[in-house]
């Protein structure tokens, strides 16, 4: 497939204006729209993920605080308690949505990570 700078160049010794045929543009833009989605949901679904295992893992702190805590303080670290369940039960509900919309992606989408997307540790 010819690029627009090749037709470009052909076009003058031609003698006529380059036009890609029709739909060519329309199909790579496409292609290109739905690789990017792919990429950007890849990474939704990624930082979903991260950031329902870091409310996971406040739940896991503020219920130990609130096990341990002295009579005087237990109704204040259950109060927290529960707010950090709040938070982790939304956070797990945005990764939920966002892993059902990455099942419904067409076929043809690129769903994998870009190279470096991932950080090592």
């Amino acid at each position: 497939m010819l690029r627009s700078k090749q037709l470009k160049q052909i076009s003058p010794r031609l003698g006529r204006k380059a036009s890609p045929p029709d739909g060519v543009y329309e199909g790579m833009h496409e292609r290109r729209s739905r690789r990017s989605i792919g990429h950007e949901l890849v990474d939704a679904v990624f930082d979903a993920y991260v950031s329902w295992r870091e409310r996971s893992a406040a739940v896991e702190l503020s219920y130990r605080d609130w096990i341990r805590a002295s009579p005087g303080e237990r109704a204040v670290a259950y109060d927290r308690y529960v707010r950090a369940l709040d938070r982790e039960e939304h956070a797990a509900g945005v990764y939920g949505a966002l892993v059902r919309q990455a099942e419904l992606t067409p076929a043809g989408s690129d769903l994998r990570p870009r190279r470096g997307s991932l950080e090592s540790g």
